[in-house]
């Protein structure tokens, strides 16, 4: 089992913020606790040498651990409330901590939340920053970057997803990253109908209902297109639902492999977790790096991998 580490580089005592006393919780009463303390997002730690000193003792005390990300989706304020440039800071301190510590571990860049922040001010300038003097020289190994199917400022079809991972390579290349790997650390589709709710928890109304049976055809559909796109890894959200994520039986309480009892009574299986697992099962052992592109004509999906010497064919129409 490869593990990956998300860092949360923010200390009570490094931001003079008074510890919590119990931090169990569900997700939204710790989100109602950060309104009431006012840490909203994080920013660059105060004490630099502390923080080192600490990812490096954690990086020793777990050397099975393949990769660390710090931070995720820094590009929401509600998460990182302090510049890009300043991001930048913490990552390269968290690589030299990290490589000192263990060498063969990999660094990944806090993920891209979706393709309209990647266009956005804070991604720009990061990109800006990375091509100063000095910007190829310990950052990060992996650049990682998130897709969700039928969510906000995401489209209902695979261009968007195509051009957004097109777009991530073209600006890596640009700036001598040019054999950086792109992983999609969050993806997901769903099924059921979830609710659309506001942050504040206001419900608006219902997303459209998705089958158990679609829903298991987009996951092998945006596994096998993802891998064409020159992806290397891609981590499903998630294989349990979660039970009230932001609002009950939203979005993320409905793309889990396995349906969540404390959402619905219910608890199996779903048609997408087998899907998962043939689709393991078939590229057991395949080089993903060799897939082929075929074109059938307009609205057609094909590709061809081999194993074995033996070719496998992905092909779907969307009519």
């Amino acid at each position: 089992l490869d593990m990956i580490v998300v860092v949360n580089s923010f200390n009570s005592w490094d931001q003079g913020v008074e510890p919590r006393k119990n931090k169990i919780g569900s997700s939204r009463d710790r989100e109602e606790r950060g309104k009431k303390e006012g840490s909203r997002g994080r920013k660059l730690v105060r004490n630099i040498d502390a923080y080192q000193a600490f990812l490096k003792k954690a990086v020793e005390k777990y050397p099975f651990v393949k990769a660390w990300q710090i931070e995720n989706e820094p590009n929401s304020p509600r998460i990182w409330a302090d510049s890009p440039e300043n991001y930048l800071t913490l990552l390269k301190m968290s690589y030299q901590a990290i490589k000192k510590a263990n060498p063969d571990a990999m660094v990944v860049i806090g993920g891209v939340s979706d393709p309209t922040a990647f266009n956005g001010p804070f991604w720009s300038k990061i990109f800006q920053e990375l091509m100063n003097p000095g910007g190829k020289d310990g950052y990060f190994d992996v650049f990682d970057a998130h897709w969700f199917l039928h969510e906000s400022n995401y489209t209902e079809n695979f261009k968007q997803l195509t051009d957004y991972i097109q777009d991530i390579r073209k600006k890596l290349n640009e700036v001598g990253y040019q054999d950086t790997p792109i992983w999609i650390g969050e993806m997901a589709s769903y099924s059921g109908s979830p609710f659309i709710a506001t942050r504040e928890g206001t419900i608006k109304r219902n997303k459209p209902y998705i089958s158990e049976k679609q829903h298991a055809g987009e996951l092998v559909k945006l596994y096998i297109h993802t891998i064409s796109l020159g992806v290397s890894k891609m981590f499903w959200v998630r294989l349990i639902e979660w039970n009230g994520y932001n609002k009950m039986y939203g979005y993320f309480d409905n793309t889990g492999l396995i349906n969540n009892l404390l959402n619905d009574g219910e608890s199996h299986k779903k048609l997408a977790y087998y899907s998962y697992k043939k689709l393991v099962e078939i590229l057991k052992g395949v080089d993903i790096r060799t897939i082929e592109v075929l074109n059938l004509g307009k609205h057609a999906y094909a590709y061809k991998l081999i194993k074995n010497g033996h070719p496998i064919y992905f092909i779907w129409a969307d009519l």
